[in-house]
């Protein structure tokens, strides 16, 4: 089977023979007790990120199944560590019991936030909860999270245009502007 219900022993129960050779007459050759091994274990498999979220938007994603065939549902709790960073597609994956999904990798996509400052590049995680379900391999297990980094893609620096025209004697004014290529976090002056 595919559960992860340990180790299993049984006995194997065996009767008198019967026989028309007479030197086997209703011999017993006894019970034989038997261990079935389960090769099973529970646990939440959370893959890597398939690289950097970026605040362009550029997003990223990993996969999470079950390793064991659950004895009833099983749910997962994705949050973003940081929402000013990266957001997420779903906030929990479930897997059902008894079904072909437990072994399915459930794609999440997390996707970068762009906030206009020049914040340089920010790390943050996707935090896997404590997966809820009535089976008791699966209810207590502690799951990976996802640590990925929000690429920053603004620069501080001041933008000055080009001058509208040439100032001159007769009091003939040129303009330009002045502006900030990202937003400060304090006065600029």
């Amino acid at each position: 089977d595919n559960v992860d219900d340990d180790d299993i022993e049984f006995v194997i129960q065996s009767t008198p023979s019967s026989s028309s050779d007479g030197t086997y007459p209703m011999v017993a050759p006894g019970d034989v007790t038997v261990t079935n091994v389960d090769d099973e274990t529970a646990s939440v498999v959370v893959s890597a990120a398939s690289g950097n979220t970026q605040e362009d938007t550029t997003a990223a994603t990993f996969t999470v199944k079950l390793s064991s065939d659950p004895t009833s549902e099983v749910v997962v709790s994705l949050t973003s560590s940081d929402t000013t960073e990266g957001t997420l597609s779903v906030a929990a994956v479930t897997f059902g019991a008894g079904d072909s999904t437990w072994n399915v990798n459930q794609q999440v996509t997390v996707t970068g936030v762009d906030d206009d400052v020049d914040d340089d590049d920010v790390e943050y995680s996707v935090v896997t909860g404590m997966p809820s379900s009535s089976d008791g391999k699966y209810s207590p297990l502690t799951v990976t999270d996802v640590t990925l980094t929000n690429v920053d893609d603004e620069t501080a620096s001041v933008i000055v245009s080009a001058l509208s025209g040439n100032t001159q004697e007769d009091g003939t004014t040129g303009t330009f502007t002045v502006k900030l290529a990202s937003d400060p976090v304090d006065d600029v002056t």
